[in-house]
C-alpha cells in the first residue's frame, strides 16, 4: 500500500461512523440482529449525546446520530493527530467469475484511502470505552477530483425537449412508466399527497434564484409549483467530504435527478427530499464506487431531517455488493452499523425500498453475472428487480413481460435464506458491443441497455457519456437497471400509503408504534366512545405493504435474470412476485386486510356507559 500524499492530509475531509457498545456491554458490530432483537444493543442513557460532545471538543465535525451510532469528519490530518494512524492507498478487491479477468484489466486502480491501523477509541479519553468500533470511510479517488461542467452548456429550451431518438429507448417518463406500471387508472383519486420520500443518492439538480428553486424542465413542466417548492436537497456529511461534491444545487453524477423521475412518474403529488450522499454515478466500477458509507450516514440523516416531516419511505438506489460486506471487512462493520438503524426505522412504520443489484461484468464469453447489493438484501426491506414488457406499445392487460437480464437476483449469503428480489419495476435488457479496453484489447462488455430516458443535468457526468448514440450535453441520459426501477416502486408505496390513511382514518403516530383509531365519519355517529389505542411494533406496516405488492404483482414467465435465474408460474427466483402492478395493489387495501395484516387482535373500545364492543364490529 502506499501512504497517501501528504498534501492531501490537509485538505482531504473523511467520515468516520462511531458505533456505542451497549448497557450490557455488547456491540452490534460483533452480533447478528434483526427488526426483533436490536434493541439489546442500545447504548447507556445520555451516552450518544455525551459521545458526542467528546468528538466535538476532540476537533471533530458531529453530524447524524441514531440510536446506536454516530457520524463524525474532519480533516485526514485531525484523524492522524487523534488516532497516531497513517494513510495508505489500497486496492479495491473485486470478485469475477472464473476464466475473465477483463474486468481487473479494465479497471487496475480501484482503490480507497483507508487508515493503516485501528483507530482505537481509547486515545479519546474516558468515554471512549463506551465506544465498541470507529469505522473510517474508505475514500475514493472520484471524491478527489472536481468535475468541471462544459463551458458552453446549451441554454435550456421553453418546453422540455423530446428525448433524442435511441436504437434502444423505448420508455419516456412519467406516461409511459405510469401506464405500463397501471398507475394511471388510480390516479384521479390517488398522487401520493402527504407522503414524505426521501431518496439517499447524488443529488438533485436545481437553480435557487431568490426564494424559488428552479429545475430541470421535465420536472418543471410534469409538476406542480406547490410540489416543487418542497422538494428539498440536504448534503450528507460523506457528500461535504473529499474536494468536490459540495453544492447542494448541483448533481455532478447526475444520477439522482434521473432516477427520480420514476418516482415522480407514478406519484407526482409526493414531499419529497433528497440526501446528497457523495459520488453516486450510473457506472460504479469506472467511478471506484468507493464503500458503504454515503449510505450509513445519509441514512442517519433521513432519520432525523430537521424541519421535515418523519420519512414514510426511504429509498436506497445504490448499494455495495455483499462480498464486500462481509463481518469483519471495513464494510462489514458499516454493514452492521446501516441495519441497527434500518431495524429501528422499520420498527417506527417507515416503509425501506432497495435496488437489488445490476449486471457488471465486461464479458468475452457471454458469461452473465450480477452481484445482489446491500442493503436490499436485509429482509424487511423491499428488494426491486426488473422486467420489461415485450411490446411496450401495447395495452396494459395485453402485455408480455420479460425478465431483465441486466437486474441482479439471488440468494443473500449474509441473510440466508433471504431471496432478491421481492418485486420489479421497469428495467430494460442487457446489451452486448465490442469495444477496447484501456490497453488496446477488443472485448465484449455487457451492460445495461439505453432503454429508459431520463432528465438528468445538463453537462454531468451522466449527460456527458451515459446512453450510447445520444447527444452529449441535451440534458437527457439513456439506461437502465435497479436503481431506476426501484424509485418507480417507491412511488407505488406512495400510492398505497395515502390510500392507507385515506380509507381507514388510521393516524401513523411515530412515538412508541402505530396507533388505530376508529375512522372519523364513526366517531362522529358514535361520540360517546373512548378508544383505547393499541400499539405494537409497527414493523407491521412495511410488512404489509410488501405483502400487498407481492399478492397483486404481475407474473413474469419469461427470460433471466443477470445471474442466469429463470422465471417461471408464480414467486420465481428472478423477478421474485412479478412486477408492481399499482391499481391493484392499491384496490387491493381495504379495511378488512388491513384490519388482519395491521393487528393481531381486535382492538378493544369503551363505551362512556361501560359497555364494550370492538373495532372489527365495523368492518363486518
Amino acid at each position: 500500500m502506499a501512504l497517501v500524499d501528504k498534501a492531501l492530509f490537509q485538505k482531504l475531509k473523511v467520515t468516520a461512523i462511531v458505533t456505542l457498545k451497549s448497557k450490557t456491554n455488547k456491540s452490534l458490530i460483533n452480533k447478528v440482529h434483526n427488526e426483533t432483537n436490536f434493541a439489546q444493543f442500545d447504548p447507556p442513557d445520555g451516552a450518544i449525546d455525551k459521545v458526542a460532545n467528546l468528538l466535538k471538543g476532540k476537533g471533530f465535525i458531529v453530524g447524524p446520530k441514531g440510536r446506536f451510532s454516530i457520524v463524525i469528519s474532519g480533516l485526514l490530518s485531525l484523524f492522524h493527530k487523534r488516532f497516531s494512524v497513517n494513510f495508505a492507498r489500497e486496492e479495491l478487491s473485486i470478485k469475477v467469475p472464473p476464466k475473465n479477468q477483463q474486468l481487473r484489466m479494465r479497471h487496475p486502480r480501484l482503490h480507497y484511502i483507508v487508515p493503516k491501523g485501528k483507530l482505537d477509541p481509547k486515545k479519546l479519553g474516558a468515554w471512549g470505552k463506551h465506544i465498541a468500533d470507529i469505522t473510517m470511510a474508505g475514500v475514493s479517488p472520484i471524491q478527489c477530483q472536481i468535475h468541471v461542467f462544459p463551458p458552453h452548456i446549451p441554454p435550456p429550451p421553453l418546453v422540455p425537449p423530446p428525448p433524442p431518438p435511441m436504437p434502444y429507448g423505448r420508455i419516456t417518463p412519467p406516461s409511459d412508466i405510469s401506464r405500463l406500471l397501471n398507475a394511471d387508472l388510480i390516479h384521479p383519486k390517488y398522487t401520493g399527497k402527504g407522503v414524505h420520500v426521501v431518496m439517499i443518492d447524488s443529488g438533485f439538480w436545481h437553480v435557487k434564484e431568490d426564494t424559488k428553486n428552479n429545475f430541470h424542465l421535465f420536472y418543471e413542466y410534469n409538476l406542480s409549483r406547490q410540489v416543487l417548492n418542497e422538494i428539498d436537497v440536504i448534503l450528507a456529511p460523506n457528500s461535504a467530504g473529499g474536494i468536490s461534491w459540495t453544492d447542494a444545487q448541483l448533481d455532478e453524477g447526475g444520477h439522482g435527478t434521473a432516477i427520480a423521475s420514476g418516482l415522480f412518474s407514478i406519484a407526482p403529488n409526493i414531499t419529497f427530499t433528497m440526501i446528497k450522499a457523495g459520488a453516486i454515478a450510473f457506472n460504479f466500477l469506472d467511478l471506484a464506487y468507493y464503500s458503504g458509507i454515503h449510505l450509513v450516514d445519509g441514512f442517519l440523516l433521513a432519520q432525523n431531517i430537521p424541519n421535515r416531516p418523519k420519512p414514510d419511505i426511504i429509498l436506497f438506489c445504490a448499494g455495495a455488493p455483499e462480498e464486500w460486506c462481509v463481518p469483519g471487512q471495513t464494510q462489514g462493520n458499516l454493514k452492521q452499523a446501516l441495519e441497527g438503524a434500518i431495524a429501528d426505522e422499520l420498527n417506527k412504520g417507515t416503509v425501506i425500498v432497495a435496488a437489488s443489484g445490476n449486471t457488471q461484468e465486461p464479458d468475452g464469453t457471454s458469461q452473465n453475472w450480477g452481484p445482489i447489493v446491500w442493503p436490499a438484501t436485509y429482509p424487511d426491506v423491499i428488494a426491486v428487480g426488473g422486467a420489461y414488457p415485450e411490446d411496450p406499445t401495447l395495452a396494459h392487460s395485453d402485455l408480455t413481460w420479460i425478465a431483465s437480464d441486466a437486474a441482479s437476483s439471488g440468494t443473500s449469503v449474509l441473510h440466508p435464506p433471504r431471496k432478491v428480489p421481492d418485486v420489479c419495476g421497469l428495467c430494460g435488457p442487457v446489451v452486448i458491443e465490442d469495444l477496447f479496453d484501456r490497453f488496446g484489447n477488443q472485448i465484449k462488455v455487457r451492460y445495461p441497455a439505453p432503454y429508459q430516458a431520463m432528465p438528468t443535468q445538463w453537462g454531468c457526468m451522466a449527460d456527458d457519456k451515459i446512453g450510447q448514440g445520444n447527444c452529449s450535453y441535451d440534458g437527457w441520459v439513456y439506461t437502465t437497471g435497479t436503481s431506476c426501477s426501484a424509485p418507480m416502486v417507491a412511488g407505488v408505496v406512495a400510492l398505497m400509503l395515502e390510500r392507507i390513511r385515506k380509507i381507514s382514518g388510521l393516524i401513523l403516530r411515530r412515538t412508541s408504534g402505530i396507533g388505530l383509531r376508529l375512522p372519523q365519519v364513526l366517531l362522529k355517529q358514535i361520540p360517546l366512545v373512548q378508544a383505547t389505542y393499541w400499539n405494537s411494533a409497527s414493523i407491521l406496516l412495511p410488512r404489509y405493504i410488501k405483502e400487498v405488492l407481492k399478492r397483486t404483482a404481475i407474473d413474469v414467465q419469461q427470460g433471466v435474470s443477470a445471474n442466469n435465474e429463470p422465471t417461471g408460474p408464480n414467486e420465481d427466483p428472478a423477478t421474485g412476485a412479478g412486477v408492481v402492478n399499482a391499481a391493484e395493489a392499491c384496490n387491493y387495501i381495504n379495511y378488512r386486510n388491513m384490519r388482519n395484516s395491521l393487528t393481531s387482535r381486535y382492538i378493544n373500545f369503551k363505551a362512556f356507559d361501560g359497555s364494550a364492543f370492538q373495532y372489527g364490529d365495523f368492518f363486518t
